[in-house]
């Protein structure tokens, strides 16, 4: 009837809690955050690292470039961990190509002639050029360009044209038109003679 007794004390400790913040889309080369704010104690661990400006933060900035015409996904999770207990949530970023955009090469024309800028319109771009002066039309991919120089040799004057995704990406792209002034020309006085 020997009786002997011995006590252990049993922790729990909480699971945290991991956020890796809602679903995002960005441009390539912009900028977004992921996560959610930081709570003392816990630690972070995002993978994969790439595009991330610190993958021990709780809420890093992610900043990808997206060099393709395609659209990227990819999934980001988060490891949270506080007192040996680990939680993990996963967050879906979409990056957005940027548009493909060409002013085309720079153009030399004669004053009152008319040249081509720009190159094949995209479907589902939008089109926008400045200065509007001498354009047919600013929201095409190819306007035409008339311009009027009397008196300036070689007077240039430079186009930009931003093209717009559907997911408002933008990209733009200049051209420089050198407009010379037509030559003058003097055949004299009207005469007569024998």
């Amino acid at each position: 009837n020997c009786v002997d007794s011995d006590e252990v004390m049993v922790t729990v400790n909480h699971l945290p809690v991991s956020d890796a913040g809602n679903d995002t889309s960005f441009c390539s080369g912009d900028t977004a955050s992921i996560g959610a704010a930081a709570t003392v104690g816990y630690d972070y661990l995002w993978t994969p690292t790439n595009g991330l400006s610190d993958s021990l933060a709780a809420n890093p900035d992610i900043s990808l470039i997206n060099t393709d015409t395609i659209t990227d996904t990819l999934t980001y999770m988060v490891t949270t961990t506080v007192d040996s207990c680990s939680t993990t949530d996963t967050v879906t970023v979409i990056v957005y190509p940027l548009p493909y955009v060409d002013a085309g090469t720079d153009v030399y024309i004669c004053s009152g002639d008319t040249a081509q800028l720009g190159s094949m319109s995209i479907n589902g771009y939008t089109y926008s050029w400045n200065p509007t002066v001498g354009l047919t039309d600013t929201t095409i991919a190819d306007p035409l360009v008339s311009l009027t120089n009397p008196l300036i040799p070689n007077d240039t004057t430079e186009y930009i044209v931003l093209a717009t995704t559907v997911f408002g990406c933008t990209d733009q792209d200049s051209v420089e038109v050198v407009v010379n002034p037509l030559p003058l020309s003097d055949a004299g006085n009207d005469t007569s003679f024998c």
